[in-house]
């Protein structure tokens, strides 16, 4: 059986927040492999720009776009790059947290962040899915962390 199809992407346009490293990169490799061109968020512009550059070297389409999830200006900036650059948003991969890494927490950080990963993305799901809705009818949405 050929499951290729079954994984086949093409025409489809995905944002992953966290896209510049760990699994947010490992995310948005395997989307583009599946055909779908990729707008790759993260808070560090060259990170974003290393994962598409490494997605435009094994043939994909990539776009980045540097984005604190927590700041709204930079989730309309990062839909509106998505719209403008593909048409839609079909899949929304909301990869962007805080913490992990082996980096140490301080006992405020540990309270604090687990509500700023849920208000991040609650936002960038805010942001995204009209877009998805009002032009297909509808957008799959795949929640990390």
């Amino acid at each position: 059986m050929n499951t290729d199809s079954l994984f086949d992407l093409g025409g489809r346009v995905a944002i992953v927040t966290g896209g510049g490293d760990g699994i947010g990169r490992a995310c948005c490799r395997i989307l583009a492999a599946a055909g779908a061109s990729v707008v790759v968020g993260d808070r560090s512009a060259d990170k974003a720009q290393q994962t598409v550059s490494l997605i435009e070297s094994e043939g994909g389409k990539a776009t980045a776009v540097e984005c604190d999830v927590l700041k709204d200006d930079r989730l309309d900036a990062l839909v509106k790059t998505a719209v403008d650059s593909y048409g839609t948003v079909n899949i929304l991969v909301n990869n962007a947290g805080f913490g992990g890494g082996g980096r140490e927490k301080s006992v405020c950080d540990r309270c604090r962040l687990p509500r700023a990963g849920i208000q991040c993305k609650r936002l960038c799901s805010v942001e995204a899915v009209p877009s998805g809705c009002a032009l297909y009818g509808g957008i799959r949405l795949w929640q990390h962390r």
